[in-house]
């Protein structure tokens, strides 16, 4: 059954068709759609957007800019993603790399909880004086009055160790 005639914008006579389908719950989009199957179309790009968004990214469709200074994607009208993580400035084009970020940033968790923390060599070092800085991938230990800059993960087990010997060698000397 049809439903009430309704004015047309299309066609300055009244025409019988169904009235605007309401939007799926998305928040800031006005989108109106006459068929039940573009409402579960768009519905559709929403999931995908908010699942996106659960992962910690944004993404920008080709027709969307970003807007955003220093995206190198900004106003080249391409699909493309932005790390929503605080501090974090990555953007890239291929979904597959959301994986392979996420998994960075899974690292850099498990670094900072065991002392450590890891600047890539495109990364301006927060340190000052940081003779590495922009120049090579390193890692600084931010245990308390230690200052020590590892080259490579596979430093950080030894130097754990030697500052847990020296930590405990402290306490057991103050005792």
């Amino acid at each position: 059954m049809l439903g009430p005639l309704v004015e047309n914008p299309i066609f300055t006579s009244a025409l019988p068709f169904l009235p605007p389908s309401p939007h799926p719950n998305a928040g800031g989009c006005d989108k109106v759609y006459i068929s039940t199957s573009d409402v579960q179309m768009h519905a559709n790009y929403h999931r995908k957007d908010s699942a996106i968004m659960q992962e910690g990214f944004q993404r920008f469709r080709a027709s969307e800019d970003c807007n955003q200074p220093g995206c190198s994607f900004s106003g080249q009208r391409t699909t493309h993603f932005h790390c929503m993580r605080t501090g974090c400035n990555y953007t890239f084009k291929n979904k597959a790399d959301m994986e392979k970020h996420k998994t960075y940033h899974i690292k850099d968790e498990q670094l900072t909880k065991d002392g450590f923390k890891k600047f890539m060599k495109q990364e301006e070092c927060p340190y000052e004086g940081c003779k590495f800085s922009r120049v090579v991938n390193h890692i600084h230990c931010i245990r308390p009055e230690c200052n020590y800059v590892l080259h490579s993960s596979g430093q950080i087990f030894a130097h754990k160790v030697l500052t847990n010997t020296l930590l405990l060698h402290l306490v057991t000397t103050t005792e």
